[in-house]
C-alpha cells in the first residue's frame, strides 16, 4: 500500500507543463510561419525545389519534436526512478523497523480493514499474514467489548490517538487483555491506523496480586491495631485497680503501722530510764520518717499509674495537674490552652488522650532541654485537635524517620488505635511540634 505515488496535479506541476506548451507551442507556430515565408520568397518560381524543402522542413520538425520529447520522456522517467528509489528505501527502512517492534502493530485502512501486520501479531494471535488481511479489527476484539465501533469512530476523530485497555481475542477464540495505542495517519490523502497493542495479562495478575496483598496487610494492621488497643486498655484497667489496691490497702497499712508506732511512743515515754528513752524515741523518729517516705513512694506510684484527677475532675484539670507536676520537678514553663473548658469523653478515649500529654511531656523532660511548652487541646465540632511544641534543640533529620529511636512510636500508636492523624514537626535548634487530630 506504501509504494504508490501521489497521483494527483499540484499548481507547480501544472504551471511547469504551461510553460513547456506555450514555450513549444510558440516556437512551433514560429517556425512554421516563417520557414514558410522565407522558403515561398526564395523557390515561388521552383515549385520542385518548395516541396522538397516543405518535406524536408517537416522532417527537421518531426525529428526535433522527437529529440525533445525522448530527453523530456527520459527526465521523466529518470525522476520517477529517483521517487521510486527513495520511496522505496523509506519503505524497507519503515518495514524493518516495523518488524523490529516487539509489540503486535496493526495497520488498518478507514474501515477497519486489516492491511497488515507484523510477526509478533502473527504469533500472538495465531494468523498467517494471508488469514489476517481478510480480517477486521472486529474479528479480533472480544464479543463482549465494552467499547463498540462507532464510539471508536468518533473518539479517534476528536483525539488523532487513542490510549484504552480492552479485551482481544486469538484465532482460537482465546481471549486476553491487552493495553492499546492507536494512531490517525494520513497517507496521499488516504486515512489508515496504526494499531498497537501488548498482552497485559501478567500485569493484570500482578495488579490482583498487589491488591490482595495490601487487603491483607489493611486486615493484618486492623488485627494489629485491634490488638494493640485491647492491650493498652487491659494495662489501664490494670493500673486502675493496681493505683486502688496500692493506694488504699498497701497506704491503710502503712497508716496502721505509724498508728502502731505513735502508741509506741506513748509507751516509751514512759520510760524512766532518760538515755534508753531518748535512745528509744530517736529510732521511732526514724521509723517515722522511714513510713513517711514510703507514704509519699506509695502515693507517687499509684498517681504514675492512674492520677486520681483524671477520674475525679476529667481530662482538662488532668493535663493541668500534670503540667504542675513537671514545672515543680523540672525548669519547664507551660502555656495551657483548652477549648472548651468542660471537654467530655468517654474513658477509653480520655485515658488515651492523657497519656498521650504524659508520654509527650516524658520525651520533653528527658531529651529536649526545653524552656517553655505550649499544650493546646481543642474541641471543634467533631474532631479534637491537640498540639504540643516547646522551644528545645529539636529533633536530627535522620532521626525523624526512626520514631521508635526518639520515644514516639507509641504516641503514633495511640493516635492510629482512636482513627487520628499524627504529625510531627521539627528542625535542629528550631523545637519540636506534634500535631494530632482525632474524631471526638
Amino acid at each position: 500500500m506504501f509504494d504508490e505515488l501521489e497521483d494527483g496535479f499540484t499548481k507547480e506541476n501544472i504551471r511547469n507543463a504551461l510553460k513547456i506548451s506555450i514555450v513549444y507551442i510558440t516556437v512551433g507556430m514560429l517556425w512554421i510561419f516563417f520557414s514558410d515565408k522565407i522558403i515561398h520568397s526564395i523557390w515561388a518560381e521552383d515549385t520542385h525545389a518548395f516541396y522538397t524543402i516543405e518535406i524536408f522542413k517537416g522532417w527537421f520538425f518531426v525529428i526535433t519534436t522527437g529529440i525533445l520529447l525522448f530527453f523530456l520522456i527520459l527526465k521523466l522517467y529518470k525522476r520517477i526512478f529517483q521517487l521510486k528509489k527513495k520511496h522505496l528505501g523509506e519503505r524497507n527502512l519503515w518495514l524493518s523497523g516495523f518488524e523490529k517492534i516487539n509489540d503486535s502493530v496493526f495497520i488498518l485502512d478507514e474501515n477497519l480493514n486489516i492491511l497488515m501486520t507484523n510477526k509478533p501479531a502473527l504469533k500472538q494471535y495465531g494468523y498467517s499474514q494471508e488469514e489476517i488481511k481478510k480480517l477486521r479489527l472486529r474479528d479480533i476484539r472480544s464479543v463482549s467489548e465494552s467499547m463498540n465501533l462507532e464510539e471508536f469512530f468518533k473518539k479517534i476523530k476528536v483525539h488523532k490517538s487513542l490510549n484504552y485497555k480492552t479485551t482481544h481475542r486469538k484465532k482460537s477464540g482465546e481471549e486476553f487483555p491487552v493495553s492499546v495505542i492507536t494512531n490517525k495517519v494520513v497517507q496521499f490523502g488516504k486515512i489508515y491506523y496504526i494499531h498497537v497493542s501488548w498482552d497485559i495479562s501478567n500485569q493484570i495478575e500482578q495488579e490482583i496480586l498487589i491488591r490482595r496483598n495490601q487487603e491483607l496487610l489493611k486486615k493484618t494492621n486492623e488485627t494489629l491495631h485491634n490488638l494493640l488497643k485491647n492491650f493498652q486498655q487491659k494495662v489501664e484497667d490494670e493500673k486502675k485497680i493496681m493505683s486502688r489496691e496500692i493506694h488504699d490497702q498497701l497506704g491503710q497499712e502503712l497508716t496502721a503501722i505509724k498508728m502502731d508506732v505513735s502508741i509506741l511512743k506513748k509507751d516509751v515515754m514512759e520510760v524512766k530510764d532518760e538515755q534508753l528513752r531518748s535512745g528509744m524515741l530517736k529510732e521511732i523518729n526514724s521509723i517515722n520518717m522511714l513510713i513517711d517516705r514510703a507514704v509519699n513512694s506509695v502515693r507517687q506510684l499509684a498517681t504514675k499509674l492512674r492520677p486520681g484527677v483524671l477520674d475525679k475532675l476529667g481530662l482538662p484539670d488532668a493535663i493541668r495537674w500534670l503540667a504542675n507536676d513537671y514545672e515543680s520537678r523540672s525548669n519547664l514553663k507551660f502555656d495551657i490552652n483548652i477549648v472548651p473548658e468542660d471537654i467530655y469523653l468517654d474513658d477509653e478515649k480520655t485515658t488515651n488522650i492523657f497519656r498521650i500529654f504524659q508520654e509527650a511531656l516524658t520525651n520533653i523532660a528527658r531529651h529536649s532541654k526545653a524552656e517553655n511548652v505550649n499544650l493546646n487541646l481543642i474541641k471543634n465540632g467533631f474532631v479534637l485537635i491537640i498540639e504540643i511544641r516547646d522551644d528545645g534543640i529539636g529533633i536530627p533529620k535522620e532521626k525523624l524517620q526512626n520514631r521508635r529511636s526518639i520515644g514516639l512510636y507509641a504516641i503514633e500508636e495511640r493516635v492510629n488505635s482512636m482513627g487520628g492523624l499524627f504529625e510531627l514537626i521539627s528542625a535542629p535548634g528550631k523545637g519540636t511540634t506534634i500535631k494530632i487530630s482525632i474524631p471526638a
